[in-house]
């Protein structure tokens, strides 16, 4: 079990206000034009039929809409009342949940066969990060999945040079904490895991080449 950090939102909610960012981000609904890019096609067969998947960091909730239209049961988390709102129009059959992901998870153990974490995982500390690897680790079944993608540190167009540093890998950019990762940094992560698949991949973005991992993982807990 994750040991949940005392203070540690010092940064994260009170010294950056990320939950205020994020609202006022998602006021300006530029996350709402954003498509369905395909990424997590190839991952379905792995996956029980009507499977029940976390969504975390849902956002606008694209990949909630294509998950519900592949028959699989969703909870769809963020902490952006905005962005749950924006889903939520989009997506009106969804379960909207709010939140913070910083805090225990609002799930019982072995609750959920898929965690979905879509650039929603690279937004911490490393300690906090660590904690929220080990809360997904719980509420995932013993051979769950969970599949994400990650700010790379070769994500120059988004900020891996630019902004104030916080700690190593950690950025302060345009008024956002953000993390890029190395390989290292995922394996070391996930070391207990069994990673089936970890691409760095680019593409683009709002006009902009981004450059990110895709991970996938067995919950190989206990072992």
């Amino acid at each position: 079990m994750p040991e949940y950090i005392e203070g540690v939102k010092t940064i994260m909610y009170k010294e950056y206000r990320q939950e205020e960012h994020w609202n006022v981000h998602y006021k300006k609904r530029r996350y709402a034009v954003l498509t369905y890019d395909g990424w997590l096609d190839k991952y379905l067969p792995k996956l029980p039929t009507a499977g029940k998947i976390l969504d975390l960091g849902c956002g606008s909730g694209i990949d909630t809409e294509m998950l519900l239209k592949n028959g699989f049961s969703i909870c769809s988390a963020d902490f952006s009342e905005e962005a749950l709102h924006i889903m939520k129009k989009r997506v009106p059959q969804a379960l909207p949940l709010k939140m913070d992901m910083t805090e225990k998870f609002p799930f019982q153990d072995d609750t959920f066969d898929a965690v979905v974490a879509d650039l929603s995982l690279h937004y911490f500390e490393w300690a906090l990060t660590k904690q929220i690897v080990g809360e997904i680790e719980r509420v995932l079944k013993k051979y769950g999945l969970i599949l994400a993608r990650f700010n790379s540190d070769k994500d120059h167009g988004y900020g891996t040079d630019n902004g104030k540093i916080i700690e190593p890998g950690l950025r302060l950019v345009d008024g956002r904490t953000k993390r890029f990762f190395s390989k290292k940094n995922l394996d070391d992560l996930f070391k207990t895991w069994e990673v089936f698949h970890i691409q760095e991949n680019i593409t683009e973005r709002y006009s902009r080449q981004k450059v990110y991992w895709e991970f996938a993982a067995y919950n190989k807990k206990g072992e």
